[in-house]
């Protein structure tokens, strides 16, 4: 049986981002010294949320990260300083990302390490030795439709520093990070979480 962790945010946290418009502004929080742990992002009326980081493991050793977003109000956030702006979007799309172990095959990792490999990438390569699936969010992008280009991405790059958050502005350099994810529309992740806990079922997961 495969262990399955589907790690995503609550409704209310996708509703506090589709209450975000115009120019945002981005803010730091502390600790300033390294990659940020949280920010602010401030939009128009000075409505703004929160955005960090949080994780659960999927099994032992497996752990699972996503972006976490709640309605702030800045004036309790002295310490926040802005750092960018993120400007000619009109969408906000979530990056969600499957992630799985497996055991290793024979040679693919060196003795006496742990025989097991952990991987990312779409579910269609979900190998069928999978022991452990996690599902998280750990990103946004604000993009532009007109373009149909994506102009900004927050992201949990738990790779590099577990935790810590990047910001990412260069088209192609997104598009290289979201490639082993799937994009969808804001509006349209109800339908999308729908569809994934009604695969889990048909795949036989134990979600």
């Amino acid at each position: 049986m495969v262990t399955v962790l589907t790690f995503l945010p609550a409704d209310l946290e996708f509703q506090a981002l589709g209450r975000l418009s115009g120019p945002i502004s981005v803010l730091r929080v502390a600790p300033m010294t390294g990659r940020p742990r949280g920010l602010i992002l401030e939009g128009r009326g000075d409505y703004s949320i929160e955005i960090s980081t949080d994780y659960m493991d999927v099994v032992f050793k497996f752990e699972s990260f996503r972006l976490t977003a709640n309605i702030s109000n800045q004036a309790d956030r002295p310490d926040a300083a802005k750092i960018a702006e993120i400007r000619d979007w009109d969408e906000i799309r979530c990056v969600f990302g499957f992630e799985w172990k497996r055991p290793a095959i024979s040679g693919e990792v060196p003795e006496p390490w742990v025989q097991v490999v952990r991987e990312l990438g779409p579910r269609d390569a979900i190998p069928a030795t999978a022991s452990a699936l996690g599902v998280s969010m750990p990103g946004i992008v604000f993009w532009n439709e007109a373009r149909d280009a994506p102009v900004t991405l927050i992201f949990s790059d738990h790779d590099e520093e577990p935790g810590a958050i990047l910001i990412a502005d260069d088209r192609d350099r997104i598009n290289a990070l979201i490639s082993r994810y799937e994009t969808v529309r804001l509006k349209a992740v109800p339908t999308w979480i729908d569809e994934l806990r009604e695969w889990l079922r048909k795949a036989n997961f134990a979600g």
